[in-house]
């Protein structure tokens, strides 16, 4: 019984964990909408400022130029002589790839699906280099929100916080390091070799480089809270719009930090924005409907189109 099980696991394993994200999203979904009432985001949808709304949905173009940069500056180092054109196309590759795969690992390969031979493995080491600048820089320019958060209405001990935090970020720069230098040696094992290449591209990365992908990772980010400011915006009026700032930032922070265990993080993002919005004061309804629209924006959309360009590609 047990050696069936395990067989038709190893069989249908993608299957099985595409699966238990897609009831995990729905699930939770349902918990946030069932004790929202469907009426009030409804509701709250018909009345909404659309100028704002569209202002926001016309600046997701800001944020694939943004991605688009930052992926042509490191592919133009790591893998000369790869045109605009499929670097414009990996980007909406990895976009789909990532929202079907768990912890958004099909993002790496989905970006390099258009390079091929040794370009192709050198694609998946700068996509995983370029996803941890993102996230260093979402700690360094949210932390500080955060621990003000945590200290003004928890009274949790700063230093115990200051700890957690420098610790991550720590984390985090240690791993940048061992993997752009080399530090780590692997041994004579063919799977932890064959990972250790990937990564070899990385020295050949300009300093300079890394820093303007940096620089513009820290841009996109605060480019993605204004697309969810502008959207509370819409929804509850524009006067407390830096309040509506802050708590974008509170709220993918906190999404940066928990595991993307669900469909494109489908309902992560949603509890610490109906956590963070009514902790604020404000409707959290606003706050609901705010990250499924930016989510709607910045990830299905691009996917559509990333499914679009997957379904064209003659590979």
């Amino acid at each position: 019984m047990l050696n069936s099980i395990k067989l038709f696991y190893n069989d249908n394993k993608k299957k099985i964990v595409w699966s238990v994200k897609i009831i995990l999203s729905v699930l939770l979904l349902y918990i946030l909408v069932n004790y929202l009432a469907f009426n009030n985001i409804a509701l709250i949808l018909t009345k909404a400022n659309y100028y704002f709304v569209s202002i926001a949905f016309i600046m997701v173009l800001l944020n694939i130029y943004i991605q688009y940069l930052r992926w042509k500056l490191i592919c133009d180092d790591g893998i000369p002589k790869v045109d605009s054109n499929t670097i414009l196309k990996s980007i909406f590759l990895g976009i789909a790839s990532g929202l079907i795969t768990p912890f958004r690992i099909g993002e790496f390969f989905g970006r390099a699906y258009l390079f091929e031979g040794d370009s192709f493995h050198k694609a998946v080491g700068l996509s995983v280099f370029d996803r941890l600048l993102s996230m260093c820089s979402t700690f360094i320019v949210g932390s500080g929100f955060f621990l003000y958060f945590i200290k003004i209405y928890f009274n949790v001990n700063t230093s115990i916080m200051i700890t957690i935090v420098v610790s991550s970020l720590g984390l985090i720069f240690s791993l940048l390091t061992v993997i752009y230098f080399g530090i780590i040696k692997a041994p004579k094992m063919k799977f932890l070799q064959k990972t250790v290449d990937y990564f070899e591209v990385l020295k050949e990365l300009n300093k300079k480089t890394l820093l303007y992908v940096f620089v513009l990772a820290v841009i996109f980010f605060l480019t993605y809270i204004f697309q969810f400011a502008l959207l509370m915006s819409g929804f509850l009026g524009a006067a407390n719009f830096l309040t509506y700032f802050y708590i974008g930032i509170l709220v993918f922070y906190t999404n940066t930090i928990i595991p993307p265990i669900t469909f494109g993080e489908l309902g992560i993002r949603e509890s610490a924005a109906i956590f963070f919005t009514s902790f604020a004061g404000y409707n959290s309804v606003a706050g609901f409907n705010s990250s499924v629209l930016l989510f709607v924006f910045n990830v299905l959309i691009p996917s559509f189109i990333g499914l679009i360009i997957y379904l064209r590609c003659k590979r």
